[in-house]
């Protein structure tokens, strides 16, 4: 890996829009395939969905299209899951 690689955070959760527009300029950034990794970490709530460790990343459409965008580019793509608090409002 050279030094000039970006590595990327994509926080995803069920907004496929969202998730997608963050790939979308992902993929234009120049020599995208080459110089950027991304990781896309998909966020699940407390008490409002599956724990993280039983849900497949197939089975989340956000985290599919999200990755599948990138892949297509030539962007490299690691995918994560956690669970988390939704923050106090």
């Amino acid at each position: 890996m050279s030094s000039g690689i970006y590595r990327t955070l994509i926080p995803v959760d069920k907004n496929e829009q969202r998730a997608l527009q963050q790939a979308r300029y992902l993929a234009t950034l120049p020599d995208a395939a080459m110089n950027v990794e991304a990781t896309i970490l998909h966020a699940i709530l407390l008490g409002e969905e599956e724990p993280a460790d039983t849900v497949a990343f197939d089975a989340v459409p956000t985290v599919v299209e999200t990755a599948d965008h990138l892949d297509a580019a030539g962007v490299p793509v690691a995918c994560r899951q956690c669970t988390a608090k939704r923050p106090p409002r």
